[in-house]
């Protein structure tokens, strides 16, 4: 984590951590009762500390109190790293609020710089959205397993089975990034999602995307793009998006949970009823 010094003016706001910050100043007062130079200095009305110098990174700050009379210096920061990753929590709350609401940097920035709050760059927002996508990910999988377990566990209660596995009724559904009004399917992602019917929870997500925009600029300008997180992944029509993400989740529901999807519950769409058919041995085709 790289700190920056800044132009000690010492203007404007910062977010701050109140139990950290009670600590720092029980620090400073105990010293400044202690240091016969900083009560010599109190009895002629004089400084006790004083501002000297501030670091900064994103909203975490490091703030230099130097005592006026032996010249201690004391270290003040706002906030703890979460877990073993090189992340600042104020940074990641700042970010992670950021992102739930649909802004980026550059709105966050300006909803700080109206409260007079320093800002955070783009290569520290980037960077810590993407480990925020990596938090969300490990519990999405970790919530869609136990899923898993449970409809895997009320199935067996119920004694349902196909060929000796467990097996579910699922619902089924997906959307574009576009509507489409019946003809126009040229969106450029779309989603599909499965989830159990008895629990009701999700036990599979998938999103299809046709763009990426970081390559496609380096393409607009013939270059090659820079290295980066690719999230195109997808050739085909938009129109097949669907199909292709639940045919993907009844692939891989026996090796993942255990189970297999006897039963579907959809919104009448013909062409992801004819992939499963079509692609899954103990529904069509052998």
């Amino acid at each position: 984590m790289y700190l920056h010094s800044v132009k000690p003016n010492f203007e404007g706001n910062r977010i701050v951590n109140i139990k950290k910050f009670q600590q720092h100043v029980m620090d400073i007062t105990t010293h400044t009762a202690l240091c016969d130079s900083a009560r010599a200095k109190a009895a002629k009305g004089e400084n006790v500390v004083s501002l000297h110098s501030e670091k900064q990174h994103g909203f975490y700050f490091i703030l230099t109190i130097i005592c006026c009379g032996c010249g201690e210096k004391f270290n003040i920061d706002n906030s703890d790293k979460i877990g073993n990753e090189n992340i600042q929590e104020i940074n990641l709350r700042c970010v992670w609020g950021n992102m739930v609401t649909g802004g980026g940097c550059s709105s966050l920035n300006e909803s700080m710089g109206t409260m007079g709050i320093p800002g955070i760059n783009e290569r520290t927002y980037s960077k810590i959205e993407g480990q925020i996508g990596k938090l969300w990910n490990d519990v999405l999988q970790d919530e869609m397993k136990q899923a898993g377990e449970e409809e895997k566990r009320i199935a067996i209660e119920n004694d349902e089975y196909f060929q000796g596995v467990p097996a579910i009724a699922v619902v089924c559904d997906g959307g574009w990034s576009k509507r489409s009004h019946k003809h126009t399917y040229n969106a450029m992602g779309g989603v599909g999602v499965i989830f159990g019917l008895k629990t009701k929870k999700l036990l599979h997500i998938g999103i299809r995307n046709k763009l990426c925009y970081i390559c496609s600029r380096a393409a607009t300008k013939n270059q090659e793009p820079v290295k980066h997180e690719c999230f195109k992944n997808w050739e085909q029509s938009s129109q097949s998006m669907e199909s292709d993400i639940i045919l993907e989740g009844f692939r891989e529901c026996e090796k993942k949970y255990g189970l297999r999807y006897m039963q579907m519950i959809a919104d009448g769409d013909s062409s992801v009823y004819a992939t499963i058919i079509k692609n899954i041995p103990i529904w069509g085709q052998r």
